[in-house]
């Protein structure tokens, strides 16, 4: 922020140095977090500019936008110049962003590494307060044919019911899978729980003829892959 914009409310920013011109003249990619945010949240406090507002906002979330899109409607609303009417704006624009990743995925895509798995589960799983149970159901050119929820447990633990995901499996015809789940608490390894839960899945593959290719563990933005460390 220039000298001269100090103290003033955006409004009374030269036009140039406002976030909605920024992004008309420049478009979105050359404005920051903060002014992005301040767009969505519109106006300040009589102590604090919008922009301020939304940098305090950041700065309090690590300046992380995954880690905004985690608060509740109730948590957002504590911040200086947001609210309930604002916090409920921020959030829908972060799952509109969500679901556009999502739709990434729909063209068929190969799963060729954990990282192309990773890049289809994380919009699903990243931004979760608890803990959710997926598969990949995959075709013999490992192809993503669909992508189910097995289960939906707690902060810290979910149940997987083998033969529900045995039964995706069969269901879409698929000759692979990949099992998923995530880390609310953003640890990036294995629990014991985690171990059992995959020898039980692949013995079950194993039975049925279906190749568990991998187990991926979604912690916020980062991964563990079963089979990136040999153990599958």
């Amino acid at each position: 922020m220039s000298a001269q914009n100090e103290h003033k409310t955006v409004k009374e920013w030269s036009a140039h140095n406002q976030p909605r011109e920024r992004l008309e003249q420049l478009g979105a990619s050359a404005l920051t977090d903060a002014e992005l945010l301040a767009i969505l949240v519109r106006t300040g406090t009589p102590k604090m500019n919008v922009i301020d507002c939304c940098s305090a906002l950041l700065a309090d979330n690590n300046n992380n936008l995954n880690t905004i899109s985690r608060l509740s409607v109730q948590q957002l609303s504590k911040y200086e110049g947001i609210g309930k009417v604002k916090a409920i704006t921020l959030l829908a624009a972060i799952e509109l962003g969500k679901r556009r990743s999502l739709q990434q995925w729909d063209k068929p895509q190969a799963i060729n590494t954990s990282t192309d798995a990773f890049d289809i589960l994380q919009p699903l799983l990243c931004d979760l307060n608890h803990e959710e149970i997926w598969v990949l159901l995959l075709n013999n050119r490992h192809h993503v044919i669909d992508r189910r929820k097995v289960s939906q447990g707690g902060l810290t633990a979910t149940i997987a019911d083998i033969r529900i995901i045995m039964r995706y499996a069969l269901e879409a015809q698929a000759t692979s899978i990949i099992l998923a789940h995530n880390h609310p608490s953003g640890a990036a390894y294995p629990s014991k729980e985690d171990d059992h839960l995959t020898q039980k899945v692949q013995t079950a593959c194993q039975t049925l003829d279906i190749k568990l290719i991998d187990h991926i563990i979604v912690a916020h933005n980062l991964k563990y892959s079963y089979a990136d460390n040999g153990k599958l």
